[in-house]
């Protein structure tokens, strides 16, 4: 795990490529910067209790393990999961994603952004 300051950057880093990557054709770059800005945000709110190192196998207990019981919700857990798999090819099989598959991954990762922000932002100003 990096420091605060560089999961916080990186996560500002990729929505933006997030934001300006949004074609169908654009879909590898789109994948990646959806899922790691929120990946990010979630590193950035571990960050705030946490100075050890994770790795990214540990997102999944992140979450279930301490951001769950501290409130982010289990909505966000669904669209971070969602995001994850369909990364992976999971979802969309073996074939290029769909216009409709690709709008609607970004506009999960856009609101899971936000939800994850939002708990940063509340449990930063707690801290």
């Amino acid at each position: 795990m990096g420091l605060l300051k560089d999961h916080l950057e990186m996560s500002s880093t990729l929505e933006k490529a997030l934001d300006t990557y949004c074609a169908a054709d654009e879909w590898p770059i789109i994948m990646d910067s959806g899922f790691y800005t929120v990946y990010h945000m979630v590193e950035a709110i571990h960050a705030l209790d946490c100075t050890d190192t994770s790795t990214f196998a540990d997102g999944f207990d992140l979450l279930d393990r301490i951001l769950v019981p501290q409130g982010i919700g289990a909505d966000f857990v669904s669209k971070f999961e969602f995001l994850f798999y369909f990364r992976r090819g999971a979802i969309y099989g073996s074939h290029f994603p769909s216009d409709k598959q690709v709008k609607a991954f970004i506009e999960t990762s856009k609101s899971a952004l936000r939800t994850a922000r939002a708990f940063y932002e509340k449990k930063a100003a707690s801290s």
